[in-house]
């Protein structure tokens, strides 16, 4: 066992890029936002941002794809940091799969407005790519709630995986009932897709900050 402090470089690094991940994907989001004309976090999606036609296309594009690399980075990290636990790895491998997720949204931009009425081959690989790695990130989150369960495993990730992952689930299964036309039945998906946004980037900042705050197994 080692403290933060006497971490090897490499493994500071990658958990550091866990709270970059966070800052990347959620600053952009309020700063081009807000630069936007007509556009409301409240009545449009994330995705609208990096739209063909969208003002910031090629600002949001390389957002998602400083995303998905830092999220690949702090799964490789958090795996370093968990293991030998089965979930720490597994989580970890869910998470990196995430990361290669965004990294596709960014490949495949919506078409102009989103809209989903007769999508392009173009609009249907980035809601493929936006549900699935969406999907895989409740997953990976939903993991990490069995984390610490063991001698050796802090519970505190596991505590705010469960906290932070029942929020991302229940958002999730929203924004799954809103797709699949039960959207009268709940009030507007766009919030589900926010409240989404936030807890996962919470849960990727309170993890790093976490392991930063603990200490971890090194390799010999």
């Amino acid at each position: 066992m080692t403290n933060w402090r006497d971490a090897s470089f490499g493994l500071r690094f990658l958990v550091i890029c866990g709270i970059a991940a966070a800052i990347m994907r959620t600053g952009p989001l309020l700063v081009v936002g807000a630069m936007t004309p007509g556009y409301s976090h409240l009545v449009n999606f994330n995705s609208e941002l990096s739209a063909r036609d969208a003002a910031y296309h090629d600002v949001m594009t390389l957002v998602l794809y400083l995303v998905g690399t830092l999220l690949f980075l702090f799964a490789i990290g958090l795996a370093r940091w968990t293991r030998p636990s089965s979930i720490g790895r597994w989580g970890s491998i869910v998470l990196a799969v995430t990361g290669v997720a965004f990294v596709f949204i960014g490949v495949f931009p919506c078409d102009p407005g989103c809209s989903l009425q007769d999508p392009s081959p173009t609009m249907k690989a980035h809601l493929l790519a936006g549900f699935g790695g969406m999907t895989l990130q409740a997953i990976a989150i939903a993991i990490f709630a069995f984390y610490g369960r063991k001698t050796g495993e802090d519970p505190r990730i596991g505590n705010v995986s469960k906290i932070l992952g029942s929020i991302v689930v229940l958002a999730m299964a929203w924004l799954y009932a809103a797709y699949f036309g039960l959207a009268h039945l709940l009030p507007n998906p766009v919030i589900a897709q926010k409240i989404f946004t936030v807890a996962a980037d919470l849960w990727l900042a309170c993890c790093a900050i976490l392991m930063m705050r603990t200490q971890v197994d090194q390799p010999e």
